[in-house]
């Protein structure tokens, strides 16, 4: 464990969040992000698209899903975002295991760097590409199942969680704000300073991103 995910659990005691007992196995990665932008579609959907990216510094790279105990081709993840204020909504979009999943290298007897979902979009499945890097975590979905509705109210929070080990990635949006009306981007957000317990809610300790 390392000691900024001992210093989230010891917090996480203090406050009697759920966090006091570890709902994972692997630890949070916090990350940094350079953008989030959203895009609302017509009445039925289709044009909404949702673009993240979040690269991290090369001192601090991003862990990655243990393998083969944690491989999102066989256990799947699911990628969340939500409104922290509540205004514009819930999401939480299916990354089902299968051969959508890409492991890189493809040889399992290379070093892993990563994981790569792609797929093609579908009303209840709509994320095109998920990267999972040492260096970055990139998301792109798009059309029906995208339903947040801009303004945001609070910082956008993204959870990405890989296999039922739980390997969580979690990034929490204020940062510059370009648009946050019809759409939403926000760019140079810093890492939260702990990832959303189970009920969903980040923890409430100062500072957070504001």
């Amino acid at each position: 464990m390392t000691r900024t995910t001992m210093v989230i659990a010891a917090v996480g005691l203090i406050l009697g969040s759920p966090l006091g007992a570890p709902a994972n196995d692997e630890p949070d990665s916090l990350m940094p992000c350079a953008y989030i932008t959203l895009r609302p579609g017509n009445v039925s959907g289709v044009g909404a698209r949702l673009r993240l990216s979040c690269p991290t510094p090369s001192i601090s790279p991003y862990d990655l899903p243990d393998e083969p105990a944690n491989d999102p081709s066989i256990e799947g993840a699911t990628l969340r975002v939500f409104d922290l204020g509540g205004n514009a909504g819930d999401d939480t979009y299916a990354l089902p295991a299968g051969p959508s999943w890409h492991r890189i290298p493809s040889s399992p007897t290379h070093p892993l760097r990563g994981w790569r979902y792609r797929a093609t979009p579908t009303p209840t499945l709509p994320c095109k590409v998920i990267i999972v890097k040492e260096r970055v975590v990139k998301a792109v979905c798009k059309n029906q199942a995208v339903t947040l509705t801009p303004p945001f109210s609070g910082d956008a929070a993204v959870v990405l969680t890989v296999g039922t080990d739980s390997k969580r990635y979690c990034a929490q949006l204020g940062g510059t704000e370009l648009f946050n009306s019809t759409k939403l981007w926000r760019r140079n957000a810093p890492a939260p300073v702990a990832c959303s317990s189970p009920s969903g809610a980040f923890l409430e300790v100062s500072p957070l991103i504001e």
